[in-house]
């Protein structure tokens, strides 16, 4: 009888952790596909917006980690594949502002925001698209 009560504790405590999530172990944000990570001294204009990024952010006060990347993939493939992989580990999609010029999706999973915003560069006279990963614990 007491065999039963424990696997029955153990049942109630697992639909328990599957109900809460458990939490996500893994809060890192991938890098979009067919990328590199933009370095700053390789385009003066990109160099001008990433600092301008950087620098408002800063000035938020919030604790945020930022990632530049440059994708030939095109911004319907890079949402696709955020979509996916951050739901995959276990982050959930909430509603993205809407910014001119600027396709965005966000996710959250606990206390942690992750924000990924794509421009297009060829209407700066550029190719490719700019990818901005942006997270942030909101505790």
């Amino acid at each position: 009888m007491q065999r039963f009560f424990g696997y029955v504790l153990l049942v109630v405590l697992m639909v328990g952790l599957v109900g809460c999530g458990g939490g996500v172990t893994d809060t890192t944000i991938p890098a979009p596909p067919s990328s590199s990570e933009y370095q700053k001294g390789q385009d003066p204009t990109l160099d001008i917006m990433v600092d301008s990024f950087g620098q408002s952010m800063a000035s938020s006060g919030t604790s945020t980690t930022n990632k530049f990347y440059i994708s030939t993939a095109s911004t319907e493939e890079i949402k696709n594949f955020y979509t996916t992989e951050m739901t995959k580990r276990g982050w959930k999609t909430i509603e993205s502002p809407s910014l001119p010029d600027t396709t965005s999706v966000n996710f959250q999973a606990d206390t942690n925001v992750a924000a990924i915003n794509m421009i297009d560069m060829s209407m700066a006279g550029g190719t490719g698209i700019l990818v901005i990963t942006t997270g942030t614990n909101v505790k």
